[in-house]
């Protein structure tokens, strides 16, 4: 019998009680001028540290002793590269080799510690190289410049570091992990590259090439371990325990039979094979979906190309597909009498059917593809190939101009039926499809040759091997994660189910409530918060921000319940929730049928706060009850995600609670708060002036640190000020699971700081922020909230932090802090050149011994004389140059211009030429309030004015780019002169190449794509001349008024520009 394959959910149940609750105290701390000890570098390192899955058993385990000395050694040495400890795995060519790659990948030792045949396992730097090398010694750079340059801290190169690192828990684990566990991480790697390519390749390979080509390069060794791994290592390990990713070659007779069973039954009415020729084009192809690429023979007389179908040798003869004129567009790339069909294979069947039991399972698109005779009937089908596209599906809801009586909503869903429709960022096929074929999709898809991958694995696509993974074998598996109540709220589900709903309520009016997930139950916990809400007479009003809840959520479900029940509900949900905006315009809908009042959100900023706000009558008074949260309210991620939720009684967080939500239903403008630090209106600021009173409590001579555990930090602010708190003597540990601008252990600047990304079996999600003098010297403040130090975070979202004030619940947050920075298995440790390191201490002995040799070969490298022209400098400009060295980004522009429109610009004298006017933009990097409008004085030291350029995309020439840009940055179309000039520029690492052009001007749009970024003004020549800085700027104005033939008719212009201006060409 063959059925689908499904995945299996295993209930966990509680673990045993914990003892007594000890006393609430605050955590003990140095007193001025105690001199506290360091812990040995093995406290990092180390075999006896606490994995995360400990951390979380003990966060409330109160028997444990609170350790709150924990000292750590800093990085004292410059790490300029680190290439000389790298162990890359080579090519795989024989099979010896991959003998040897397996071996080499399926150790469970902990990284650093002696195997069983006492060898040593090298320490893990990830990546092997950085993707994105900063040229600058990092100790030359000011707090201000190590904070702001793009050369130090590249946002898109970061994220894929990430990804890398999660990558080694599937193909190095640093720890024992099951077989299925490891299979589940390298699914995640291909659901992350997934999400990254669509919302930042495109971008990256239109603006960005020698970086768009970087990562490209980075991709594709990542695809190339991760695919390996599954082929070579998972897959065998897995058979061992009987379960069988099987091919159709090896089913028995009668396993066909069921199998060719099952197409005819459940897969071949779901086909539409879609063939190519004049009356049917190209397919849409969606993002992301499985298709099959079917190549067909035709006219009985022609042969089919052997390298096209290496696997045919004899095809049999038959007669032409219907409908099997010739396309033209792909005339030259298959043989006469070839056709080629494409099919979708159905979403709605399982990626896997299973063969005999659960634990054989065969690719549905094998099924398909030895079927394919009963679609294409008197046809020779002579191979097919899987194939995947991906697309940049990412919306910027953020940036709609909205009509006053739009409905948001109904703009939300049109958006994502254009979502399908947008350019492709990458084509994935398989590793036998003809490259004549894969050329064939390319050139549809408008895709260069870079954006092909082709997949090393029996199957394209990994993530959909999350399917995999339900196989009920506890061995391959982690142990059922046991789930915990807290004790004060024992009772409380039985308590609820006899409608007893007033218990959390009394409890919350004498204690604020800390829950941690996953140690706590998301259903103990927060959902019988919402359900006895629902269900309690007492409770008149329900509000909640909606941001991501799943799929078949039981939180819209007590909320709907609610509603129906009478109660006041008010629910915002975020329709801009990136890639859930599906799920919640569906939400939306069913809480508006069930009688809730919807918000969707607040203009111009995405609501990303987790908050509940409760109103209940006691005693004839109005109680308010109120939750902020670090997580959203997910009852399937609360499983695997670590968040931390807190409820509270407190009048002035929960009257704060109440003034939030009047901002995100009605009109509210408030700008103050009691307790709460909201974004964007007294957050970052608030933070700031936190780290300064560490700042000044550690130059008093005062003991002084920061803890801060969050998802990414990369706002600038932030980061400066947090290497001037390093430079001024504090300690700041940073738990940063993604993303950090932040680079520790740069002499002299941040030699205080230290960065920790802990990876495991639970994803870190918690946001937790610790300043030891944050309310007094000796007085320590903590926060908990939804917001990380990114800039999105902190200006342009909706973000809730509220502080922890009850000293027992502060008491647990120390030591929550602390076993995550004492966890030294799951933990990796940050390099000053941004990658991460995991080994034990005799390894970072002997990487410190190599920082002297590394860092006298550096600083040889920098001082050796470069194959580049003396004339071409940083700021250059050249007409010819040499750059055979250094790559070129080619960019094109344009000058806009038209004829004056003002009246001193008209002449009664025949002999005086026409007088024109031209457009300038304000540049990206101009201040934002300096722009905010168009009043701008003409020599304001914040605006930058700047022609309209940008880099010359893939398939465009200089032309087609400039009259693309004039568009997208200034808004105006016209008619493209001749070419003005072409500057070089040196910027870093490459050689920028700009070519300008003279636009004349015929339409100037009033709405147009930068036009909430920027600012533009019609200048004559003599005023632009004085506003442009930028010298190969101001030399193309001059050549292009010499084209036009107006002359300088300023001589106080003349004369300050004379020494830059070119002679005129003859």
């Amino acid at each position: 019998m063959v059925v689908p394959a499904t995945a299996n959910c295993t209930t966990a149940t509680s673990p045993p009680p914990r003892g007594q609750r000890a006393n609430p105290v605050a955590p003990p701390r140095p007193a001025a001028g105690d001199t506290v000890a360091p812990t040995p570098v093995s406290r990092l390192f180390g075999n006896a540290g606490n994995t995360s899955e400990q951390v979380y058993e003990m966060l409330d385990s109160d028997e444990d002793e609170v350790n709150d000395s924990l000292e750590v050694d800093m990085h004292s040495g410059w790490i300029p590269r680190l290439h000389e400890l790298t162990v890359e795995p080579g090519a795989v060519e024989t099979p010896a080799e991959e003998v040897a790659l397996a071996a080499r990948m399926g150790r469970a030792s902990v990284v650093g510690s002696p195997s069983e045949e006492g060898v040593e396992t090298p320490p893990i730097i990830c990546p092997p190289e950085p993707i994105w090398p900063c040229p600058d010694d990092l100790r030359d750079l000011t707090p201000a410049e190590l904070a702001r340059s793009s050369d130090v801290f590249m946002q898109v190169a970061e994220e894929l570091h990430f990804h890398w690192r999660v990558l080694k828990l599937g193909t190095e684990p640093v720890q024992p992990t099951p077989w299925l566990e490891r299979l589940k991480f390298l699914c995640i790697v291909s659901s992350n590259l997934d999400e990254y390519f669509s919302k930042y390749m495109y971008d990256m390979s239109k603006t960005m090439r020698p970086l768009y080509e970087r990562i490209t390069e980075a991709v594709r060794e990542i695809t190339r371990q991760q695919e390996e791994c599954f082929t070579w290592v998972i897959l065998p390990a897995l058979e061992k325990y009987d379960v069988r990713l099987l091919t159709y070659s090896a089913l028995n007779v009668v396993q066909l039979q069921e199998v060719d069973a099952a197409f005819r039954t459940r897969l071949m009415p779901l086909l539409t094979p879609l063939t190519l020729d004049p009356t049917h084009p190209f397919p849409l192809l969606r993002s992301n979906a499985l298709y099959l690429a079917v190549l067909l023979q035709g006219d009985s007389e022609d042969t089919p190309d052997a390298s096209l179908s290496p696997s045919l040798s004899s095809p049999r003869a038959s007669p032409a597909p219907p409908n099997a004129a010739r396309d033209e567009t792909i005339v030259g790339m298959l043989p006469a009498g070839m056709h080629v069909a494409w099919l979708r294979v159905p979403p709605s069947s399982r990626r896997f059917l299973q063969i005999d039991n659960e634990r054989h399972v065969l690719p549905v698109e094998q099924a398909i593809i030895h079927n394919l005779g009963a679609l294409f009937e008197d046809v020779t089908v002579l191979s097919a190939y899987p194939f995947r596209v991906t697309r940049n599906t990412k919306l910027e809801l953020d940036k709609l101009e909205l009509e006053a009586t739009a409905d948001f909503l109904t703009v939300v869903e049109e958006n994502l039926r254009e979502r399908q429709r947008r350019g492709a960022v990458r084509l994935e096929v398989s590793r036998d499809m003809p490259e004549r074929l894969v050329t064939l999709l390319r050139e549809q898809l408008h895709l260069e040759p870079a954006a092909v991958y082709r997949s090393r694995a029996p199957i394209v696509g990994l993530k959909d091997c999350f399917a995999l993974t339900g196989v009920s074998v506890p061995a391959l598996l982690y142990p059922p994660w046991r789930f915990k109540t807290p004790t004060l709220l024992g009772g409380y589900k039985y308590a609820v189910l006899r409608d007893q709903t007033s218990h959390m309520f009394s409890i919350m009016r004498h204690n604020d409530l800390l829950v941690s997930f996953p140690r706590h139950s998301f259903a103990e916990t927060t959902l019988r918060f919402l359900e006895s809400a629902a269900r309690d007479p007492q409770v008149r009003l329900i509000k909640m921000v909606l941001y991501r809840c799943g799929n078949d959520s039981p939180v819209v479900q007590a909320l709907i319940e609610a509603a129906r029940r009478g109660v006041d509900v008010n629910v915002l949900v975020e329709l801009k929730a990136s890639f859930d905006e599906d799920q919640n315009v569906l939400y939306a809908r069913m809480l508006q049928e069930a009688g809730c009042n919807v918000a969707y959100g607040v203009k111009g900023y995405k609501t990303h706060a987790k908050l509940i706000l409760v109103v209940r009558e006691e005693d004839g008074a109005l109680v308010s009850y109120g939750n902020v949260a670090t997580g959203n309210y997910n009852a399937t991620t609360a499983k695997i995600y670590t968040d931390l939720s807190l409820f509270t009684c407190n009048p002035d967080i929960c009257a704060d609670v109440m003034d939030l939500f009047n901002v995100f239903t009605g009109y509210s403008a408030k700008r103050t708060f009691r307790k709460l630090l909201v974004s964007p209106v007294n957050m970052l600021d608030r933070f700031l002036q936190l780290i300064q009173q560490e700042v000044d409590a550690a130059r008093a001579g005062h003991p002084a640190r920061i803890i801060c555990q969050c998802n990414g930090l990369t706002e600038v602010r932030i980061t400066q000020r947090l290497y001037e708190a390093s430079m001024a003597g504090v300690r700041i540990d940073m738990v940063v699971r993604g993303v950090c601008r932040v680079r520790p252990g740069v002499p002299g600047v941040s030699d205080n700081i230290r960065v920790v990304s802990l990876l495991g079996r639970f994803l870190l999600h918690a946001r937790v922020f610790y300043f030891a003098n944050g309310q007094g010297v000796g007085r320590p403040a903590y926060f908990i909230g939804s917001a990380d130090w990114r800039s999105r975070n902190l200006y342009s979202r909706l973000e809730v932090v509220a502080p922890v004030e009850d000293k027992y619940l502060q008491h647990r947050l120390w030591r929550h802090l602390n076993q995550l920075l004492s966890d030294s298995v799951s933990g990796w440790e940050m390099l000053p050149d941004g990658r991460y390191f995991k080994g034990d201490s005799a390894a970072l002995g002997r990487l410190r011994e190599s920082v002297v040799t590394a860092r006298e070969e550096a600083k040889a490298e920098v001082e050796k004389p470069r194959d580049i022209p003396s004339h071409l400098s940083d700021d250059g400009n050249a007409s010819s140059v040499d750059v055979q060295q250094l790559p070129v980004v080619r960019k094109a522009g344009c000058v806009p211009v038209r004829v004056s429109r003002r009246p001193e610009a008209a002449s009664a004298d025949p002999t005086v030429g026409r007088k024109y006017e031209v457009l300038l933009i304000t540049s990206t990097s101009s201040s934002s309030a300096a722009v905010a409008g168009n009043s701008l004085p003409l020599n304001n030291p914040s605006v930058t004015w700047v022609f309209a350029k940008g880099s010359i995309a893939y398939g465009e020439d200089g032309r087609d780019a400039a009259i693309r840009e004039a568009l997208e940055e200034a808004g105006v179309r016209g008619q493209l002169g001749p070419l003005v000039s072409i500057t070089y520029k040196r910027k870093r690492r490459t050689v920028v190449a700009t070519e300008m052009h003279i636009l004349y001007v015929t339409q100037q749009l009033s709405h147009w794509g930068e036009d909430g970024q920027r600012v533009r003004r019609w200048f004559t020549m003599d005023e632009a001349a004085k506003v442009l800085t930028k010298e190969y700027l101001l030399n193309t104005l001059v050549r292009a008024r010499e084209i036009l033939g107006e002359g300088t008719h300023s001589g106080e212009v003349e004369g300050e520009r004379e020494s830059t201006a070119p002679q005129a060409s003859p």
